[in-house]
């Protein structure tokens, strides 16, 4: 389980000079667990008590951790782990840094978690620098199946602590499973303790790779198996049925974890438990502007009193105060003597208001009006003590007789951490901090800082020009680049849409190549190209004849995209965000990205109207330019032309897929052996990571034009024809020669580049109606789905006889018949609802739909709900939703909560937050524009099972959507279709319905979202997290005493980095409705059933292709009609087709549900 010793121990000065820690935590790490002496647990225990990625373990697991942790160091372009690799462990970045699905980790990073039910890693880990790391192994590493010695990433072996009844085993990069469950099945309790105490407090968990989340996974959405049905016809009993086994079982109480640690005396309250207090109360409006250590001090001695009975008297008139108190549920009224009543709230507080220990009497009678009253106490003399003591933590910084900055003196872990935090501060005092030493008590100052100063600072220029004058001092020279880094890691839209701050980005890359800064200018344009993002320009213009005012470069005679090299200032370009090294992907839907220039330039050139898709790609662009220069040269000194090899598109990080065909078909490589990886060049491996290679590359000589010899501008209003040289045309030619130096990157991808088993099927009819179900890959051509119709059909005829096509029939009188392009491919996605591929023959005329058949297909493309399977419709819900929650940037919740006029906006923000209103509303469209009883009751039936499918696979925003819905008054009054609905889903409705009760600040959902088994990806009720970011922005001042209030910001940003944790990791839909394990299930036994049902799957040699197409048909279907909802939002309209549903009576407007089959 632990590295080499030998070859630490040869890193002597690197650990020295680590950058972190110092060599005797290094050699305490190195040490196996049962040579540590109680010393060396203290030094490790000392240093891990201070790491972000820890802060949620108290004490004891923190120092029961400190026995297992390990040490590893690997070298730069390394591969740390391959997607597929069984998941034993996760890491801590102590130094260096990695890069994981389009984003980078930086030090003090935490990645490689598992995702809840998949023991195997979903995504690649490459090393871009030597980096340092510690190891947590997960404790069910000891019952994987057994092996010969594990392996580390570069081949160092890596030994194990051979106890009694253990085995080694070994890093497994095949699909192998486990075999059998080690004798200690105590293990499972120990796993899901420590998952516990990882979930717990998230929130404060937060690491340097801030918004990319801790662990970034790339996870395969292949289609969910299912069982076998038949859809010919749709009949509704059989695509879902009533009879589901278990399936309306009850969804289970949660525990109410707030009220336990309530009920609890004050003394017996672990740390566990006030930190749990602390995440609550901090959405209570009466413990606003308090800071983090007072809070937590009050949560240590806070009491809990009931008062059941409305009307109650909670406090007399003249009554002597002897407490703080805040309303955790209800209301109560003070009736004062002169007749008038204040009415106190969910989050008010009374009492002493003041800390201070003279007697305050009550004024007035308060009394509860409403049943269920709760109350948070704190007596007068604890409130007035903690209250003072927070003063006396705070120190007061003066400049020139005025107060620049206040800090606090704050002590966590039982004094193991302590240190200043900034509370409040001028704008430039905050930005002076961001190059000094942080404290252990705040680590995540700059990215909170980075997110946040657009609200106190008029401009980012102010930061940017301080950051230029630092640079130039060689003390702060590290610390500035680490923040520029962050800052284009974490916010590269601030970039990407601010033309002066990409010139200052532009000469800061030029500052570090002066520098000599290479590994700082690499990881910086690593994370251009990889926070990079497509982004829409619109330019209009009068005439054609009227100037564009920017100029572009490159064309496909360059071997590279066209790059916009200059854009006038003060124009229409400008002010619509185009900037110098911005790559033109697509022009009014012409694709730029293998294009001539002059092509190009007519395009722009022709139109006065400009809808462009633009990316950010000024890393490429300065290559091009570097290119063009050297060749220049090159030609001026040989007077030839030299072939090169360019990428022809813009990189790509978020598909890791680079792909190079080769002629040499016999050339084995080792997936396990990822040693080479370190001998490729600095452009191999950025090529690497990027996925800069074409996926239509080939071998074979590509004919390029002449290279431009200057910069074609579209100021002029005509077009101008490029000079062409009388050089012959340069040959470009792919490598065909394979060695450690030229390595086939097509080969790293752990999954066979063809699966053994097609992954579609089409279904492809003869004129006399018979078929054939043709099992195929995506990218099988039309040409070759008829050859191997012709042979399943058995006919011998050439195959240039036959063609392949496709029959529509919009309806009964038209007939639509298309004949496909022979190399046409991705067929089973292009084909209609209400069509069918039909096998023809050329040398006939025969009809291939006939009349009696047009019926049927015009059947078979209308689509109803009670049609779909209810776990395919919540499967791709979920998926189209969480496309719109991942692309939403922090910066959209920060310009949306202090309404800032950003150039970016919030477009995936607004999207998002309209979902709910969208889905609620489409609920009860459905279910009142159903005139028939019983298919309305089966309507809800549906509905129900959808709101259970989207809470097992945690979007709880649509689960709560639709729960509105079917609690909507609308859908609410129809009392007939609710009586025939089955007790177990009415049942199911209110259990999933009590999750909504708005009692105690939403306590019941905040539980179920704590629970820890909830892990991301999941889709958060919006209305809640967007409720929690408005109170802290409400309830705390932005600025006190004329200083930013720098509290209330990191509030703000520790809140913001909880949500966008939520997307940190991407779904899985052979995983996603495993369901929820109980507390006696850990997430590896769930885990475990999945790698055998996909190992079945994988292996699999004779799939059933009628199932594969029925599963491929349905789920188009589904998509076909999530993509045309019907969505009414005028309530007028729905009452008034409610109406019509079921005639209003007498008791219509009492609620109904809660009468639902009570027994």
């Amino acid at each position: 389980m632990y590295p080499n010793l030998q070859r630490h121990s040869s890193h002597g000065d690197r650990v020295k000079h680590g950058s972190h820690g110092d060599r005797q935590f290094i050699v305490s790490l190195q040490k196996f667990p049962q040579e540590r002496s109680e010393k060396d647990l203290d030094v490790i225990f000392s240093h891990l008590h201070g790491m972000e990625a820890l802060s949620s373990l108290r004490e004891p697991a923190l120092r029961a951790l400190c026995r297992t942790v390990r040490y590893e160091y690997h070298d730069a372009n390394d591969i740390l782990y391959c997607q597929g690799e069984l998941s034993t462990c996760w890491y801590i970045l102590l130094s260096g840094s990695v890069f994981i699905e389009g984003s980078m980790f930086l030090p003090v990073s935490s990645f490689g978690k598992r995702t809840p039910g998949c023991t195997r890693r979903n995504s690649e880990c490459l090393l871009l620098e030597p980096s340092e790391m510690i190891v947590i192994d997960y404790p069910d590493v000891q019952v994987m199946k057994s092996g010969h010695s594990r392996q580390s990433c570069n081949d160092r072996v890596i030994e194990f602590d051979h106890q009694e009844g253990t085995r080694p085993i070994r890093r497994m990069n095949s699909d192998s499973v486990v075999e059998q469950l080690s004798a200690d099945y105590g293990l499972r309790d120990q796993y899901l303790r420590n998952e516990q105490y990882m979930k717990r407090c998230s929130r404060a968990s937060d690491t340097s790779s801030a918004y990319s989340g801790s662990d970034m996974m790339q996870s395969s959405i292949d289609d969910q198996e299912n069982v076998d049905m038949d859809i010919s016809g749709l009949p509704e009993s059989m695509v879902d049925s009533d009879d589901e086994e278990g399936y309306a079982e009850s969804t289970g109480s949660q525990r109410d974890t707030v009220q336990e640690c309530l009920q609890k005396h004050p003394q017996d309250r672990s740390d566990d438990d006030i930190e749990i207090l602390l995440d609550f109360i901090q959405h209570f409006r009466a413990f606003a502007n308090m800071t983090l250590p007072t809070r937590r001090a009050l949560c240590a001695v806070m009491m809990l009193a009931v008062i059941e009975h409305k009307g109650t008297i909670v406090m007399k008139d003249k009554e002597e105060l002897d407490s703080w108190s805040v309303i955790l549920n209800g209301q109560v009224e003070i009736l004062k003597e002169d007749g008038s009543a204040e009415f106190l709230y969910m989050g008010d507080s009374f009492g002493i208001t003041n800390p201070t220990l003279d007697k305050i009497f009550h004024e007035g009678v308060m009394r509860t009006i409403v049943d269920d009253c709760q109350f948070l106490s704190i007596a007068q003399q604890d409130y007035y003590e903690i209250m003072n003591q927070g003063k006396e933590n705070t120190k007061r910084h003066v400049e020139d007789g005025e107060v620049v900055m206040v800090t606090e003196h704050r002590v966590f872990d039982g004094g193991n951490r302590r240190g200043q935090i900034i509370i409040r501060a001028s704008p430039d005092h905050l930005m002076n901090h961001l190059v000094q030493e942080h404290s252990a008590v705040d680590p995540t100052f700059v990215e909170d800082f980075l997110l946040c100063y657009r609200i106190f600072l008029k401009s980012p220029m102010e930061l940017a020009y301080r950051l230029q004058t630092w640079f130039n001092q060689t003390t702060l020279r590290n610390k500035v680049t680490r923040v520029v880094l962050l800052w284009v890691n974490n916010h590269f839209i601030d970039f990407e849409t601010d033309s002066i701050l990409s010139e200052f980005l532009e000469s800061f890359e030029a500052m570090l190549e002066t520098q000599g800064m290479t590994g700082q200018l690499r990881l910086l344009n690593i994370a251009c190209g990889a926070k990079a993002r497509t982004r829409s320009v619109t330019l209009t213009r009068a005439t054609r004849e009227e100037v564009l005012h920017f100029s572009v470069l490159g064309g496909l005679e360059r071997g590279c995209g066209i790059f916009i090299s200059k854009v006038e200032k003060a124009s229409k370009a400008y002010e619509a965000g185009l900037k110098r090294g911005d790559q033109i992907m697509e022009v009014n839907g012409q694709n730029f990205q293998h294009i001539t220039h002059n092509r190009a330039l007519e395009l722009l050139r022709g139109t006065t109207h400009l809808s462009m898709a633009i990316k950010s790609n000024l890393p490429d662009f300065k290559e091009m330019i570097e290119v063009t220069e050297q060749n220049k040269q090159n030609r001026q000194s040989t007077q030839s032309t030299s072939s090169f090899t360019k990428r022809l598109s813009a990189p790509d990080l978020d598909n890791m897929s680079p792909f190079i065909k080769s002629s040499i078909k016999d050339k084995s490589f080792d997936k396990k052996d990822k040693s080479w990886f370190k001998t490729v060049g600095k452009k191999a491996f950025i090529k690497k990571i990027g996925g800069f290679f074409p996926r239509n590359a080939s071998t074979s000589n590509m004919e390029f034009e002449n290279m431009n010899k200057s910069d074609e501008s579209l100021y002029s209003a005509s077009i101008h024809n490029t000079s062409k040289s009388s050089s012959s045309s340069l040959t470009v030619q792919m490598p065909n020669h394979l060695s450690a130096s030229n390595p086939d990157l097509s080969l790293l991808s752990v999954e066979d580049p063809k699966p053994d088993y097609p992954d579609h099927v089409v279904k492809v009819f003869r004129a006399d109606q018979s078929f054939k179900y043709l099992p195929i890959h995506k990218d099988v051509t039309s040409k070759e789905v008829v050859m191997l119709a012709l042979q399943e059909f058995g006919v011998t005829d050439p195959s240039s006889n036959f063609s392949l096509c496709e029959v529509t029939v919009e309806n009964e009188s038209l007939i639509k018949q298309k004949r496909l392009p022979e190399q046409m491919c991705n067929l089973p996605d292009r084909q209609n609802l209400n069509g069918r591929y039909y096998l023809k023959n050329n040398l006939n005329t025969e009809t291939l739909v006939p009349d009696e058949l047009r019926s049927e297909l015009i059947r078979e493309a209308q689509i109803s709900l009670l049609q779909l399977n209810t776990t395919e419709v919540a499967s791709q819900l979920t998926l189209e939703d969480f496309k719109v929650f991942k692309d939403i940037e922090p910066t959209e919740y920060i310009d949306d909560l202090f309404k800032l006029n950003a150039r970016y906006g919030t477009p995936s923000l607004n999207k998002f937050s309209e979902l709910v209103n969208r889905e609620m509303f489409w609920v009860i469209s459905e279910v009142c524009g159903e005139l028939n009883l019983v298919k309305r009751m089966k309507l809800i039936k549906h509905f129900i099972k959808m709101a259970r499918h989207c809470k097992d696979c945690k979007n709880f925003n649509s689960m709560f959507a639709i729960i509105s819905g079917l609690s909507h008054n609308c859908v609410d009054r129809l009392r007939n279709t609710w009586e025939k609905v089955p007790n177990k889903y009415a049942k199911t409705y209110n259990d999933l319905r009590d999750l909504m009760d708005p009692s105690r600040n939403m306590s019941k959902y905040r539980n179920l979202m704590n629970h820890e088994n909830v892990q991301p990806p999941m889709l958060p009720f919006f209305p809640i997290a967007k409720k929690d970011l408005t109170f802290i922005h409400l309830g705390n001042d932005s600025y006190v005493d004329g200083l930013v209030n720098f509290e209330k910001f990191r509030l703000i940003a520790r809140e913001t980095r909880h949500i966008c944790n939520m997307a940190s990791a991407k779904y899985d839909v052979s995983t996603m409705f495993l369901g929820t394990p109980s507390h006696d299930e850990s997430t590896w036994v769930s885990g475990l059933a999945t790698m055998k049902r996909m190992r079945a799957r994988r292996g699999s040699t004779l799939p059933n292709a009628k199932k594969m197409y029925e599963e491929n048909e349905m789920k188009r279907r589904v998509k076909s009609y999530l993509c045309n909802l019907k969505v009414i939002d005028n309530e007028e309209k729905l009452m008034e087709m409610s109406h019509q549903c079921e005639v209003p009576g007498k008791g219509d407007n009492l609620p109904f549900q809660n009468e639902l089959h009570s027994g």
